[in-house]
């Protein structure tokens, strides 16, 4: 079946080009052609049966420190809460730990792939990346106005913040992270894919001769950035109207255990 995911996995990406006038990147190998994020060194696979579709979800161990403030239960919940149809094909999550140098190059709470291979495991993902509680996070005081509309947002999530006369210094906590990744980060991720289904997958079917990822290429960033903020403006209205978010975090030790999951990796070491 023609699949224009697989043949263009390396849209947005270094290897098209993307970000190459930058000096510091994280480096990939010359014989490896996995781009970094593909690279999972000690994970956990998950197989969860949600709205009747088969999801996967993979759980990297995290370093000492670093945790998941997502927990698969969490995004099950939200997974439950969102139009089946807005997630078409896709069945892959990943819960990820960055290196110590894509925290400082290429920092993210997540992103949309849309299409990896990892071992056994390949298609469209959405991946959510631990954070490092022996870090903090500093913005200048010099906002563009998208940098402030974000640093708003982070506020309202609930982080800790404290300012100098250059700087904001954000100290994010668990619960801050936890609202700022599940709540906003995962569907606006989401966001990206349905444009995705509805620009390149779904046309795709009705005429495989055209390179609709050509097209998609030319859209400029800030307008699919602007696809999916409004996307996830208007679920996230609609689901808090209906009380059905925010909810406690879902932090079940004996499920974690049973799925062979490690509980450090999900709570702060004492």
């Amino acid at each position: 079946m023609f699949n224009p995911t697989r043949r263009n996995r390396n849209i947005g990406t270094a290897k098209q080009g993307y970000g190459q006038n930058n000096r510091n990147v994280v480096s990939n190998s010359w014989n490896d052609l996995r781009i970094f994020w593909e690279k999972l060194v000690e994970y956990t696979v998950v197989k969860r049966d949600i709205n009747g579709k088969n999801y996967t979800f993979l759980v990297e161990k995290t370093r000492k420190n670093s945790v998941h403030p997502c927990t698969i239960d969490d995004i099950e919940q939200i997974i439950k809460l969102l139009n089946p149809n807005d997630l078409e094909d896709l069945s892959l999550i990943v819960l990820r730990q960055p290196k110590r140098r894509e925290e400082t190059l290429k920092g993210v709470w997540g992103r949309l792939n849309y299409f990896v291979e990892i071992d056994i495991h390949e298609g469209p993902a959405i991946m959510l990346e631990s954070f490092d509680f022996d870090r903090t996070i500093k913005w200048s005081k010099s906002l563009k106005t998208q940098d402030r509309k974000e640093f708003e947002r982070l506020r309202n999530d609930g982080h800790k913040m404290t300012e100098n006369k250059r700087e904001y210094i954000i100290y994010p906590t668990i619960t801050g992270l936890r609202n700022t990744m599940l709540y906003r980060t995962f569907i606006h991720e989401v966001g990206h894919y349905v444009e995705y289904l509805e620009k390149i997958e779904r046309p795709s079917r009705k005429d495989t001769d055209y390179d609709f990822w050509a097209d998609y290429d030319k859209i400029p960033s800030q307008e699919k950035e602007n696809f999916a903020h409004a996307y996830a403006e208007r679920v996230t209205k609609e689901l808090t109207e209906k009380g059905l978010i925010p909810f406690e975090r879902i932090l079940d030790k004996t499920s974690i255990m049973s799925e062979k999951m490690n509980i450090s990796d999900f709570i702060i070491s004492e």
